[in-house]
């Protein structure tokens, strides 16, 4: 909010600096940085019915830093992926990455294999189930 509402560049300059070192430091925490990620692109998104000014601004001072975000999340799930030691190698799902959970069946359960297309809505309706109150 403070970064949205700077006027001075100096602030703006600082405060976009430790935006993007924010971002950046809370993408090596795995799902809450892609959760940022997709927090800023909605904002971002539905800024595109702000005012023509507000919109403007908003897009130069928050596109770099969800680009730099993204670019580090990218640089981080290659590093991770490269640096990857599993216990069972052989079992896909967790703790393996999410890329490779959503491969599966049901990645709390790899012994039921991989998923093929016609497993997803099988898949997203237990999903929703189980989101259901009882």
């Amino acid at each position: 909010m403070q970064l949205d509402a700077a006027k001075n560049p100096h602030s703006r300059g600082v405060l976009s600096l430790l935006c993007g070192v924010c971002i950046a430091s809370s993408l090596l925490i795995r799902s809450s940085g892609i959760a940022l990620l997709a927090g800023l692109f909605a904002w971002l998104a539905v800024s595109r019915f702000a005012g023509g000014e507000v919109r403007l601004r908003r897009l130069r001072t928050f596109v770099p830093v969800l680009l730099i975000g993204l670019f580090v999340e990218i640089l981080w799930m290659i590093w991770v992926g490269q640096h990857e030691v599993l216990q069972w190698p052989m079992v896909g799902g967790y703790p393996q990455s999410y890329i490779k959970q959503l491969e599966m069946k049901n990645g709390n359960e790899p012994e039921l294999g991989k998923a093929s297309p016609s497993d997803i809505p099988t898949r997203v309706e237990n999903n929703w189930l189980r989101g259901q109150p009882h």
